[in-house]
């Protein structure tokens, strides 16, 4: 009586262990992941990822690439802003590996003011720490470019 009831237990503790592994790996699986690039610029190397945020005031969601470099992440460009099931803006990005310059073109699909613009250019240069900094932000508005930053 008493090896029988070792085998249930050993049965019992096997399947025991079989459900909370295959729990947890659906678990796991269920979770949002990143995928994570690595990328050189210039004499530094950096993970790339993409993150989203919510914008709670106006209700709008979106990703931006991200670049991580050590500890420290840095925005890099938004590449979709949208709410509910529209598309509001997209954005494109250039990389100059050589110069260590970063072009980022966000252009509106969805005005959501009269005078959002069409599209707005981010210029990034990147610094002696490896860092981007802002050199260059445009503003085009129905054909019209406008300086809003330049260093």
């Amino acid at each position: 009586m008493d090896f029988k009831l070792n085998i249930t237990i050993r049965t019992l503790t096997k399947r025991t262990i079989l459900f909370i592994a295959i729990l947890c790996t659906t678990f796991l699986y269920c979770q949002e992941t990143e995928k994570v690039e690595k990328i050189k610029i210039g004499k530094f190397k950096y993970e790339t990822y993409y993150k989203n945020f919510n914008h709670y005031e106006v209700n709008e969601k979106g990703y931006s690439l991200f670049y991580k470099k050590g500890n420290t992440e840095q925005s890099i460009c938004a590449c979709i802003y949208y709410k509910d099931d529209s598309i509001l803006s997209l954005g494109h990005m250039i990389v100059d590996k050589e110069k260590g310059l970063i072009t980022c073109v966000v252009k509106t699909i969805v005005k959501r003011v009269d005078f959002t613009s069409d599209s707005i250019k981010y210029v990034k240069k990147q610094n002696k720490q490896g860092f981007f900094e802002p050199i260059l932000t445009v503003e085009y508005t129905n054909g019209k470019e406008k300086i809003l930053f330049k260093k």
